[in-house]
């Protein structure tokens, strides 16, 4: 049944010289969701934090401190599902200490167009699990292929309206509208505002306070143009991603350039070049982790999954059949990026 929640109207008092009363009324927006309340367990990271909002340049917690969240990425989740389970979400949560988990939900590859209902089922599985641990969760629409995307917005409306329905009183659930826009034509101002001025408002139909991550152009590097352009809404942050092994100095002093103009948020970065495939630079990778912790920029490691890749966090030739089932990671069964990003997390 839908719920229709709407902010206690406020009514302020305010007395002119003479004694005359006035009075100013701030009244919310309606929303309707789903109604349904997140319950997280005590000690947890979101009972820790609580609701989040952005309070100038920053994500803060309930209480409006300045934090900053840390974890990983999940690979396209059509095709690592098998290291995504409730044991190994567990496990990262506890072992690992980390904040957050990003559900990286692909469009095109048919991923998401291929079979909705089942990917999307997919996507609430993980967002309950992470509930269940009390870890922040991204729901990431990753734009990547597809390039532009206007390309694919009113499936994009369509999907982020039924997640932000049925999740808009939770405190644990983070939207990305779009993960990596990329091509010489698809820039801040012709595609990737424009979109966000659409997709949006839909979410804040139903969830009015969310976070809400935005990507930006190439590759979601050039956050310079969002800067100068920002979106006109509350609780939206800017978000840029780097490969330690290719993007160094130039992208960090951008970085910087923009930090005290708008809110930014890496939503995903690799110890390695921007293939994934080689190139682990641990030396790169802390330059950034240090620049990162000292002005509190969340972010989230690419990626949790098996692979022959260098990013990720395991390595397939050290799986044997069933070792994954109880949830536990040994450190024999990391690659190097695994291990570096593992004792990242769990020293801090």
């Amino acid at each position: 049944m839908v719920k229709i929640f709407s902010l206690l109207v406020s009514l302020t008092l305010i007395f002119s010289c003479s004694g005359k009363e006035v009075k100013a009324e701030s009244i919310k927006k309606k929303v309707n969701n789903s109604g349904i309340k997140g319950n997280y367990p005590e000690n947890s990271v979101v009972k820790k934090y609580g609701k989040l909002k952005v309070i100038g340049t920053k994500l803060c917690d309930s209480k409006g401190n300045p934090i900053q969240l840390m974890g990983m990425s999940t690979h396209d989740i059509t095709t690592s599902s098998a290291y995504i389970t409730p044991e190994t979400i567990k496990y990262l949560a506890t072992k690992w200490k980390i904040d957050i988990l990003r559900i990286a939900m692909y469009y095109d590859n048919e991923s998401y167009s291929g079979r909705p209902e089942e990917v999307k089922s997919t996507v609430k599985n993980i967002v309950d699990i992470c509930e269940s641990n009390g870890i922040y969760v991204i729901i990431d629409w990753h734009t990547l292929s597809d390039k532009n995307p206007l390309k694919h917005k009113e499936k994009a409306k369509e999907f982020f309206k039924e997640m932000s329905y049925l999740y808009g009183e939770k405190d644990h659930v983070i939207y990305e509208i779009c993960n990596e826009p990329n091509g010489e034509d698809v820039r801040w101002k012709n595609a990737i505002k424009p979109y966000a001025m659409e997709v949006i408002p839909v979410i804040r139909s139903y969830d009015d306070d969310a976070i809400i991550l935005v990507g930006t152009a190439t590759w979601s590097q050039d956050v310079e143009e969002a800067a100068s352009d920002p979106l006109p809404f509350d609780n939206v942050m800017y978000v840029f991603h780097f490969y330690a092994n290719s993007h160094k100095q130039e992208l960090r002093d951008r970085v910087i350039s923009v930090v005290d103009k708008i809110p930014l948020f890496c939503s995903e970065w690799g110890t390695t070049g921007n293939t994934g495939l080689s190139g682990f630079n641990p030396e790169e990778s802390t330059k950034w982790l240090k620049l990162m912790a000292e002005h509190k920029i969340s972010w989230c490691n690419w990626a949790f999954w098996a692979a022959v890749d260098d990013c990720a966090a395991i390595n397939i030739s050290k799986i044997k059949a069933g070792s994954l089932e109880s949830g536990e990671i040994p450190d024999s069964m990391l690659s190097k990026s695994g291990r570096f990003v593992r004792d990242w997390l769990t020293n801090r």
